[in-house]
């Protein structure tokens, strides 16, 4: 009997897989815990319909974080490209051309399976180049930070800063003769 995976199966395979299983096994275990349905032509019609979405899913949802990634390493370059290394900055720009260059330029497009392996491959390579910017970022932002009044890591520590909680009260609001009770409680 052939079957549609409702749901992940151990050692039978995985949801929306057409399998071939045993009539018992498939009406006695599988259709009454749902885990599957009946392979017919109307229930095919179906799976084959949520597999064409779920691949247009991730086709989208890989083009749009590629996109947003380029958009993000372009504004980096914009911010701290001048203080990059010239071979790291090349390195960067000629991954975020490449990434570019196999987006689609419709984002309503139809994906390929084989263009979204390019665009996933792309934003991996542009990914490991642009460490670089994103750090020389942070180390930027930080040192903005720990300059300024009210606080930032400096030396492997907190500086201070911010919230300093509580009363100004020096003496009672904490340490080992503060009257806090810390209280006990038990569930009913």
């Amino acid at each position: 009997m052939k079957v549609i995976l409702q749901q992940d199966v151990k050692k039978l395979g995985k949801k929306g897989e057409i399998v071939e299983v045993s009539e018992g096994y498939g009406r006695n275990f599988l259709l009454p815990r749902k885990a599957a349905v009946l392979a017919n032509a109307e229930n095919m019609n179906v799976a084959k319909a949520q597999a064409g979405s779920k691949a247009r899913k991730e086709a989208i949802d890989a083009r749009n974080e590629a996109d947003s990634m380029a958009m993000q390493v372009e504004k980096a370059l914009n911010e701290v490209g001048d203080k990059l290394d010239p071979a790291d900055k090349a390195e960067v720009e000629n991954d975020l051309s490449a990434l570019k260059a196999v987006l689609p330029a419709d984002s309503n497009a139809e994906v390929s399976p084989d263009q979204l392996n390019q665009i996933k491959a792309a934003k991996d390579k542009l990914m490991n180049s642009s460490q670089k910017v994103f750090t020389k970022m942070y180390e930027q932002a930080g040192a903005q930070a720990g300059g300024q009044p009210g606080g930032g890591y400096q030396d492997g520590g907190y500086n201070g800063g911010g919230y300093s909680g509580g009363s100004s009260d020096q003496g009672n609001s904490s340490g080992p003769d503060s009257d806090v009770v810390d209280g006990d409680y038990t569930e009913i």
